[in-house]
């Protein structure tokens, strides 16, 4: 556990910077105080942003423009060569090339901040062939190739039993052993039992004589049907039930159907025989569905953390916008998934124009309704939530609030949408222009890649910086909640976990308290700094 400060600390600290504290008391790291800066400037920080660096707002925008000489001076010192013919202030994108000859943009303030090179640094962090060999050869397996490229280039393997097949080293690391022998192993009745029976089916079959030899189960709604444990494990359930589709997904497919030309479990090869398969795909909008059940698109179940992201790309390279729509949000919130999916199409109930309504700050207690009955995501605190306001009644919402990720701007835009069934044609860019007027022009804002492609970030000017890394949530079974991977970060299992093994991982630890996990695609990271 780190250091809990203690307010002569907190004071002591700030006034070796040159500033002072006013404030009269410190409870936490995350609890803001007051401090007075040495230009007499008075603002509100938390401890922990101005151990960061965080100074005060009101100095930081009177400071000096650097010059175009100086800042490529400073690149040039550091071994990089500026690009860009031109400088307009730290926090916008300029061109630069690194002493290996790579080109990439960065702000300056990144630059500062020792971002380099992405190229550069993933070359630092590749492992070595040798290390790699050892880790190989630790399980008893040997390692055939002669040189290592990166964790995704299949590599040649011999197992223990002399068999030879060949797979990426993250799949190796991630447990992919040889297939041969996965194939030639017996599970025991009794395991295949268990199994089958912790996903509420019931084998009726009393001896197991292969995963390709067909058992008698018998589903959870008393269905009984023949299949085989190979299948059983790939998610492949009662044909009664899920009929190539679940029951859910059908629901989906039946209600689209009634507004406009689907195609149902459209497939697309990249291969002669190698698909990726649409459960529902809308053709005269380039649009395709994709409904994904916790269990069956979970880990547990073999889909691994880019699963979603590479079906997603796919599309994407089709030209083909592929929305994910979890289990989970067709349960519970199935009317705020409907208003998505047909403002996606075009085919919102209502239309509204943004300059027939007139905007203003929303309330707390306002804005945390709206939310929760027409965003997916429901509310989030935000200090500035303002919205458009038509007959009366609010019909967009956008809010702000201060960066919780990345702290190079100013603004995080947290949450944006309109009400149910409603599509405020100009909404976005009226209440982004009301935002920039009254406060700032500095926002970082991110778009969840399961429903949007960015585009109308794009359309108002807003610019892609990075696009993030699938994120996980984890449940348990017949629990339709998905929780944050950040409550269950592994210095806080101890306290939340019934049963805690500090020497396993945080994934082991969920595990072991019968916890699952499934991934999304990632997000789109926008900045706006105009």
């Amino acid at each position: 556990m780190g250091k809990r400060f203690q307010y002569n600390d907190v004071r002591q600290a700030i006034e070796s910077c040159g500033y002072k504290l006013i404030s009269k008391e410190y409870q936490n790291n995350y609890t803001k105080i007051q401090i007075k800066c040495d230009k007499n400037h008075i603002y509100w920080v938390i401890y922990r942003a101005f151990r960061q660096g965080d100074r005060c707002l009101k100095c930081s925008y009177n400071k000096k423009k650097l010059s175009y000489d100086f800042v490529k001076r400073y690149i040039e010192n550091e071994g990089y060569k500026l690009l860009s013919t031109e400088y307009q202030n730290a926090k916008t994108p300029i061109a630069i090339q690194c002493n290996c000859g790579h080109i990439y943009t960065v702000t300056y303030t990144n630059f500062q901040q020792d971002h380099r090179c992405d190229m550069c640094v993933q070359d630092i962090k590749r492992l070595s062939y040798d290390f790699v060999k050892s880790e190989i050869e630790k399980t008893g397996y040997k390692l055939l190739s002669g040189s290592y490229q990166n964790s995704d280039t299949k590599l040649k393997i011999e197992c223990n039993k002399k068999h030879i097949y060949e797979a990426s080293y993250d799949k190796f690391k991630h447990g992919r052993r040889c297939p041969i022998c996965a194939n030639n192993y017996q599970y025991s009745y009794e395991f295949v039992k268990q199994k089958i029976e912790l996903c509420g089916y019931k084998l009726l079959s009393h001896s197991y004589d292969g995963c390709k030899k067909k058992m008698s189960i018998q589903c959870n709604n008393g269905h009984v049907y023949y299949g085989t444990f190979d299948k059983f494990q790939r998610g492949q359930c009662c044909p009664k039930c899920f009929g190539g589709s679940s029951k859910m997904e059908k629901e989906l497919q039946n209600w689209l159907s009634e507004h406009i030309a689907i195609e149902c479990n459209k497939r697309f090869y990249y291969d002669k025989r190698k698909f990726h398969e649409a459960d529902i795909y809308i053709p005269s909008k380039k649009i395709a569905i994709e409904f994904d059940g916790l269990y069956h698109h979970s880990e547990l179940s073999g889909k691994d953390k880019n699963y979603h992201l590479r079906k997603t790309d796919f599309f994407k390279e089709q030209y083909i916008q592929l929305i994910h729509v979890f289990e989970n949000e067709w349960i519970l919130k199935q009317d705020i998934v409907k208003s998505v999916i047909m403002s996606k199409l075009g085919l919102s109930s209502d239309r509204i124009y943004a300059r027939k309504c007139h905007v203003r700050h929303l309330t707390q207690v306002e804005s945390r309704q709206f939310l929760n009955e027409n965003h997916l995501q429901g509310t989030i605190g935000a200090s500035i939530k303002v919205g458009l306001i038509y007959n009366d009644q609010i019909v967009s919402i956008m809010t702000f609030g201060k960066p919780r990720f990345n702290k190079q701007h100013e603004w995080e835009m947290i949450r944006f949408c309109n009400k149910l069934n409603t599509s405020v044609l100009g909404g976005f860019a009226r209440l982004l222009n009301f935002f920039i007027k009254e406060y700032s022009n500095s926002i970082i804002s991110y778009a969840d890649r399961r429903y949007s492609d960015g585009s109308i970030y794009l359309n108002n000017n807003f610019m892609l910086n990075h696009t993030s890394k699938p994120n996980y949530f984890y449940f348990k079974k017949g629990n339709y909640n998905l929780e944050s991977r950040n409550k269950y970060q592994k210095h806080k299992l101890f306290k939340l976990l019934d049963n805690f093994d500090v020497n396993l991982t945080e994934w082991e630890n969920m595990q072991l308290n019968s916890y699952n996990r499934i991934f999304d695609c990632g997000n789109l990271v926008f900045v706006y700094d105009r």
